[in-house]
Parts: structure tokens; C-alpha cells; sequence
């Protein structure tokens, strides 16, 4: 697949904004492109690959109707292999009255490699009902595979930020009933003039084998004697079972090229003591956020991959 294609998830929720009525307001848009080019060395050797990524969603309202659509792709280069992931979805949600909302969301998947795995794309359907109570918000989630028996997901985040606080607590715990495995995620969050931290811990408890956990913690820092520059740095580490397996950094710089929008030039790092795997490398990117989430859902949602991004996780914020 083309590199331009990345593009295309953008230029396609741009074309759906534009053809929504003049009453529907778009209330939040986000896109995200990202290039890197790594290096690692493992127990079979030295190595190097890309990465690369591109990412649009928007939410539009219409009175108490709330829509929103997303699309992902990841690819993943080397040598003359490659991995490509896509991720659609759509979602609608009803506001019933003014705390409380409730609706439906579509997911596509799809993945593409260019060996002899191609597995069929996936249409997942999910279900949500939303409380935003001022301090306190809440959201119940399910989400099920029509064509896969046993393959459902459930998911019950809360937040509680008191009105006019810098700060945030955030949990959720997510439920696959049929494989008797969980996780869990708590995360606080503290909002400055000029800055922004997070730290998180997640667990994921296995039916069968090793526990994981993961603790980490990470921010922004916009300098207000350097205007249109800004500051990240992330740290995570982790491991099965409480060992400390594994470590990821996420280390960079931003500056503003146009309102919101900022270009970004990042070092991330990820190693894995355990078996003698590391792999280091730089990213440039781009990423624009505008306005503010409606669907509680899909905040929650990106908040938590967040967690993993912004500490050196596979793709760069």
C-alpha cells in the first residue's frame, strides 16, 4: 500500500464533514500523521524498520443527536516485509437528557501483511450508555463480534474532576467474559498553567498464564518565554507478573505551525531485559486537536491508548 494512502482517512473525514448539513456542528476534530525510522538489536541481531501512521476523527452535534467517525492505519516496514493495520469505526449517541446519553458504535478492522497471513476483515458492534455529571462522569460499554461466538468485551470507566480543580482521577476496568481475563486502569492527572502530567498503572489479569502490570508517567511543558514551542517527555516500565521486564521513553519537542496544529520531532526507546531486545529510533509527526469530545466513550478511549503512546509505545503521539 502507497504511503499517500495514510492520507486518506483524513481527506475522507474531511469530505464527510463538509457534507453534513449546515446545522451540524462539528464540535471536535483530531488528525495525526507519524513517520520513524528505528533500529534494534535482539538475539538474532541488528535490525532496522519503519514505522508510520495516520489518524482522523471528528464528532459532529445535531440538537441531541451525536455522531462521530474515526479512522487509524499503522504500518510497519522491513526489509521488503510489511504489516499494514486499518481501523474504522462510527458511532451515534442519543442524548436522553442533559447528564445522560446512550448509543451505538460500528468498527471495522482490517490487517495486511505481505506474507500469507491476511486474516478476513472483523465487524465489531458495540453498545453505550454515557453519564457526564459535572465532577463525576461514567460510561458503560459492550462490545460483541456477530460472526465470532464468544468474543465480547466489556468496558465501565468513571472520572471524577472537581469543578474548577487542576486535577483528575480517572479509572476503568474492562471485562472479556468468555476468556475469564481482565484489565485495569488508573490514572491521575494534573493541569497547570503551562503544563500538563499524567501517571498511570495498568494491570491485565491473565486466564492463563502471566499477569502483566505497567506503571508510567508522562506530560507536556509549554514554555511561555519560547512562544509555539512545546516540551513531552514519557516514561512506562513493566513487566509479567511483578518483574521489571521491560522500559519505554518517549522523549520531544513540538512547535506550532498553525493554530492547535504542531509539528513534532520526537526520540522514542523501548527495551526488554528479559530477552535481550531493544530498539531506539526518530519519529517526525504531526498532530491537530480541535474542540472537545461529546461521546464520553471515545475520550476514555484515547486517554487510555494515550498511556502507551506518549511513553515510547509503539506509535508516537
Amino acid at each position: 500500500m502507497p504511503r499517500n494512502d495514510l492520507l486518506r482517512g483524513g481527506l475522507a473525514t474531511l469530505a464527510l464533514a463538509t457534507a453534513l448539513p449546515a446545522w451540524a456542528e462539528t464540535t471536535h476534530e483530531t488528525y495525526r500523521l507519524t513517520f520513524g525510522a528505528f533500529e534494534g538489536d535482539g538475539t538474532g541481531g541488528a535490525f532496522d524498520f519503519d514505522q508510520s501512521g495516520g489518524e482522523a476523527e471528528a464528532e459532529w452535534r445535531i440538537g441531541r443527536l451525536l455522531l462521530g467517525t474515526g479512522l487509524e492505519v499503522l504500518r510497519y516496514d522491513e526489509s521488503s516485509a510489511y504489516t499494514i493495520g486499518t481501523e474504522v469505526y462510527a458511532t451515534a449517541g442519543y442524548r436522553i437528557t442533559p447528564r445522560l446519553t446512550a448509543g451505538t458504535t460500528l468498527i471495522s478492522y482490517d490487517l495486511r501483511t505481505s506474507g500469507a497471513f491476511d486474516p478476513a476483515p472483523r465487524t465489531r458492534v458495540g453498545a453505550f450508555a454515557e453519564y457526564r455529571g459535572g465532577a463525576f462522569d461514567a460510561v458503560l460499554y459492550a462490545e460483541t463480534d456477530p460472526d465470532v461466538s464468544g468474543d465480547d468485551y466489556i468496558y465501565l470507566g468513571s472520572r471524577y474532576a472537581p469543578n474548577g480543580g487542576n486535577w483528575s482521577l480517572a479509572g476503568s476496568i474492562a471485562v472479556y467474559p468468555d476468556d475469564s481475563a481482565a484489565e485495569n486502569t488508573l490514572r491521575v492527572t494534573y493541569t497547570a498553567e503551562d503544563w500538563q502530567a499524567t501517571a498511570f498503572y495498568y494491570t491485565f489479569d491473565a486466564s492463563a498464564g502471566s499477569d502483566q502490570t505497567e506503571l508510567g508517567v508522562y506530560g507536556r511543558y509549554d514554555p511561555s518565554r519560547l512562544d509555539r514551542l512545546r516540551l513531552y517527555g514519557g516514561l512506562r516500565t513493566g513487566g509479567f507478573d511483578g518483574a521489571d521486564d521491560w522500559r519505554g521513553l518517549s522523549l520531544g519537542v513540538g512547535y506550532e505551525v498553525m493554530p492547535d496544529g504542531h509539528l513534532i520531532l520526537g526520540y522514542d526507546l523501548r527495551d526488554a531485559r528479559s530477552v535481550d531486545y531493544s530498539e531506539r529510533g526518530i519519529t517526525i509527526g504531526f498532530e491537530m486537536d480541535l474542540g472537545a469530545r461529546g461521546l464520553l466513550h471515545q475520550e476514555m478511549f484515547t486517554a487510555d491508548s494515550d498511556d502507551i503512546r506518549r511513553t515510547g509505545g509503539e506509535w508516537y503521539d
